[in-house]
């Protein structure tokens, strides 16, 4: 399983305005600077989240559905794959999705001997929160790619919305407290883990996806 963006966010979580008066810097002589460290916590975040801020287009690539004519525990999880712990949930119907929040899925693709084949809209059904998860049709049965590795593409809109106004406040204030820590411990070195050392992780953690 991986995770390839396709189209970058339009816009940056935090405003250089808002991350000047959280630090109570005066004047633009730093905001190259400090652009870069906004956005090295916004990695940090979605990394730690598991979760997508603003709103790209992304592709989800799949060796294979979890429920394929087997019981979860026999298919993919057999203690050596990595993925999200929801998935050790899936049925035989409703297969939970690595792509959080999810704004909207625009197709799924099957390998098949002649290339990507259009898996049509109708055999399926999708619904979002926390842990989105892609429903078969009644009557229906998964697909089965035709090759080992990365059969299935799923591509998909995902975010907390199109702006930085969508994402939560608590995500974007622990991003804020995250920037100051990274600010002030400019030049440090050392390996502790900073969304811990600057507390960012504590206010953020009923967001975060737990993984295997």
């Amino acid at each position: 399983m991986h995770i390839e963006t396709l189209t970058p966010p339009a816009a940056d979580t935090l405003l250089l305005d808002e991350v000047r008066g959280h630090l109570r810097l005066d004047g633009a002589d730093d905001d190259a600077g400090l652009a870069t460290l906004a956005r090295t916590a916004e990695g940090l975040m979605e990394n730690y989240l598991g979760a997508a801020l603003v709103a790209r287009d992304v592709a989800l690539y799949l060796d294979g559905f979890p429920a394929l004519g087997m019981a979860v525990h026999e298919c993919w999880w057999q203690g050596t794959r990595e993925g999200p712990i929801n998935w050790l949930h899936a049925s035989p119907q409703s297969l939970p999705l690595p792509l959080r929040p999810l704004i909207s899925i625009a197709s799924i693709e099957i390998w098949q001997a002649e290339g990507w084949q259009t898996w049509d809209a109708s055999n399926y059904s999708t619904s979002s929160g926390r842990i989105p998860l892609l429903h078969l049709t009644s009557g229906v049965g998964w697909p089965a790619p035709a090759r080992a590795r990365s059969g299935i593409r799923i591509t998909a809109r995902v975010g907390f919305g199109e702006n930085w106004n969508a994402v939560p406040e608590v995500i974007r204030h622990a991003m804020l407290q995250l920037v100051a820590y990274l600010y002030t411990h400019r030049g440090d070195e050392g390996a502790d883990d900073v969304l811990v050392s600057s507390g960012a992780a504590q206010m953020v953690n009923a967001y975060r996806q737990v993984k295997l």
